[in-house]
Formats: structure tokens, sequence, C-alpha cells
């Protein structure tokens, strides 16, 4: 990227992905459903972990998340809004934002200095918010700032990297989060 972009800073948290969030949502649903996770053998922790895994892709502002019964122990049809899932992530959102402030701060650029957010994530959904909007809108950047995330199961880090080379060519700005 020589003479074309030069990185002033870059961080993240390699212990941090969507098996947290997952895990969180697990916690949530045995919760509601009064399961107690020591309860479970290997195999119904494999069955959960799965099922929550697939109706985690199913969770929407617009209407609550809707699981039906699926293992032997006798529970109801548990209902899990957007905003429960949000308030049970609190912890994993805010981990997600400090390496994005620490950049930030790391850069030595100005809020007022971001010409626009290019966030790598992996499997957001088409119909879940723009990450990268929120973190913006999370460090106060202003709202008039654009903000887009790239979306690659593997290397979106680099593809976000490859998007900005190419977004910016041949103008190169200066504030690129």
């Amino acid at each position: 990227f020589d003479g074309v972009l030069e990185v002033k800073a870059s961080g993240g948290d390699n212990f941090l992905g969507g098996e947290d969030f997952t895990h969180a949502l697990i916690d949530l649903y045995l919760s509601k459903a009064g399961i107690k996770a020591t309860k479970l053998d290997a195999k119904a922790k494999q069955k959960l972990y799965y099922t929550i895994e697939q109706n985690k892709r199913q969770i929407s502002s617009n209407r609550p998340l809707v699981i039906e019964p699926f293992l032997d122990i006798k529970s109801d049809v548990v209902e899990i809004s957007h905003d429960e899932y949000k308030s049970a992530c609190e912890q994993l959102l805010q981990k997600v934002s400090k390496p994005i402030e620490r950049c930030l701060r790391d850069s030595g650029l100005e809020p007022v200095e971001i010409d626009e957010i290019i966030l790598g994530c992996v499997m957001p959904r088409a119909d879940e918010a723009n990450i990268a909007r929120l973190i913006g809108l999370r460090l106060d950047l202003p709202e008039s700032i654009p903000a887009w995330t790239v979306q690659r199961n593997c290397a979106s880090g680099m593809q976000a990297l490859d998007s900005c080379l190419l977004y910016t060519s041949p103008s190169p700005r200066d504030g690129l989060l």
C-alpha cells in the first residue's frame, strides 16, 4: 500500500467472535427456559449449541425469536426479543468497541478527521444493522460519516483493507477507520 494507503493503527480482539454471541444466546435461552446447563449431557449440549446457532441467524428487530422445545427436558416455548438479546450481549458489544477506540486513539486522528468507516465482519445477515454504523455511533462519530460493513466468511479484515484501497483510489483520503 506504499504511497497509496498509510495504516496509522490497527487492532482487534482475537478472542472475541461469533461463538461468544452464540453462548450469550444459549445462556439467555437456558435462563428463560428454566434449564440448568449442568443437567445436560454431552449430546444435549451439542444439540443445544447447534439449535441456538441456527436460531441466532433468525434474530430480527421486527419480531421475537421463537424457540420451540427441542431438548428431552420439559420446557415451554421460549420467546427472545431483539432487545433481550442485545442486552445479553452488551458486554460483548463493549469489547468490540474497545479495539476500535484504541485504533482511533493510536492513529492520532480526531473524530472530525474520519472520512469513512469500513469494517470487516463475518456473517452479518442482510436484515441486521450495519455494524460499522453502530460502531461509529457508539464512538460518537457524526452520522454524516459513511459507514459500511464488509461481509466475507474468511478474511473480512483483508477484504476491508482491499475495499479501502480500491474505494479511495485514485484520490486517497486520510481518515478511514
